[in-house]
């Protein structure tokens, strides 16, 4: 899915985001799950592109996401909301 996209997804499954950027000089990119910085933990992984991947998704991963992308010109952001159901 895209950042900016609503979507609802299984438990144990995988979750991935992308946040599309562009700028010069090229954009740091910055998650947040409900307003709160991600901490890359096991199961957590951003790719160089941005991309945020959730492994093994559980209920408490449901929320809002926030990618934003800040270089010295400014910043970006853009956020999706995410259901995680159980099987």
């Amino acid at each position: 899915m895209n950042i900016g996209d609503t979507t609802t997804a299984l438990t144990n499954t995988t979750l991935i985001i992308h946040c599309p950027v562009s700028g010069f000089p090229r954009p740091k990119i910055v998650w947040f799950k409900d307003g709160q910085q991600l901490t890359f933990l096991p199961g957590l992984s951003l790719s160089v592109n941005g991309t945020l991947t959730v492994r093994g998704t559980a209920v408490g991963d449901s929320g809002t996401y926030m990618c934003t992308a800040r270089n010295l010109v400014g910043n970006a952001s853009a956020s999706s909301d995410v259901t995680i159901v159980g099987k």
